[in-house]
């Protein structure tokens, strides 16, 4: 189960950069279309891992601070 939820998660996170440099070198711009619902599954499927406390831990203080980073004129695809 834990190899089959890994490759998962390893190919969502590869279409989803896939999609998101296409778009960046195109258009400027990621779209949030294709990074939130990668989030939703992402976060989802962090409690089926081991050591999922310090997982989504590390994962919410990474998103805290990029969050914090908006408001300093990085943008929400940066």
């Amino acid at each position: 189960m834990e190899v089959t939820l890994r490759l998962g998660l390893e190919v969502l996170r590869l279409a989803v950069l896939a999609v998101a440099a296409y778009t960046d070198l195109r258009w400027l711009l990621v779209p949030n279309w294709a990074v939130m619902p990668a989030l939703a599954l992402s976060l989802g499927a962090v409690f089926f891992l081991p050591d999922w406390p310090g997982r989504l831990l590390a994962g919410l203080a990474l998103g805290g601070l990029l969050f914090s980073l908006t408001f300093t004129g990085l943008g929400m695809g940066d």
